[in-house]
């Protein structure tokens, strides 16, 4: 129940679905319970995607009805994300636990040093005059790609990375924040389905996981 709550709390507050405070959770919910450790990082992703597909969906909704999503730049990010994310279910399912709780790990620092270093910059960066249709096409691939990816290997539903993108090509706020909610529920429900289609798990386990 808390690692459900504050999920559904960060994806009201913040457009993201929570999968940074519930994919840890679950890896130690699922190992201390007992089972193989093979399956953990897998159950935990997919579960988390699950989640999202519901956290997710209220919060996009909500931000719809009140006009702040910025449908351009889904249009362009959308096709890259889901693409990515595949190939990062496809590499999940193949790659050995202990090396994927590693590489979450490491992202986990990475966005976490990010995070501080915005947190504690001395001057505001000035957004640069750029709108979702004049960004640059090969960085909507590059930062679409890497979206998706995330999502795919570690069940993250990329607010970390499309949070700062949002803002520098500077959307108000509001809109970041439901841009990014809108975003995160199609990469979810993608997600969800896909490892339920694709992992290697025996039904019960999946319905565990679910």
């Amino acid at each position: 129940m808390g690692i459900g709550g504050l999920a559904g709390f960060s994806a009201g507050l913040l457009g993201v679905g929570g999968g940074l405070v519930v994919v840890p959770g679950l890896l130690l919910l699922l190992k201390s319970h007992g089972y193989p450790a093979h399956v953990v990082p897998l159950l935990a992703a997919g579960t988390s995607l699950t989640l999202m597909v519901f956290t997710a969906a209220g919060s996009a909704l909500s931000h719809l009805r009140h006009g702040t999503v910025c449908l351009p730049v889904l249009r362009q990010l959308l096709p890259w994300v889901v693409v990515s994310e595949l190939v990062g279910i496809l590499l999940a399912t193949m790659t050995e636990a202990p090396i994927l709780e590693t590489l979450f790990g490491l992202v986990i620092v990475v966005l976490a040093l990010d995070l501080l270093r915005r947190s504690v910059q001395a001057a505001p960066v000035v957004p640069p005059t750029v709108t979702p249709s004049m960004a640059p096409m090969a960085l909507n691939i590059a930062v679409g790609s890497a979206l998706g990816l995330k999502s795919g290997l570690f069940g993250l539903g990329g607010g970390a990375l499309a949070i700062p993108y949002f803002d520098w090509l500077g959307l108000p706020p509001r809109h970041v924040v439901g841009t990014t909610a809108l975003l995160t529920w199609p990469v979810a429900l993608v997600g969800a389905l896909a490892y339920g289609l694709l992992s290697p798990l025996p039904v019960d386990q999946h319905m565990v996981g679910v």
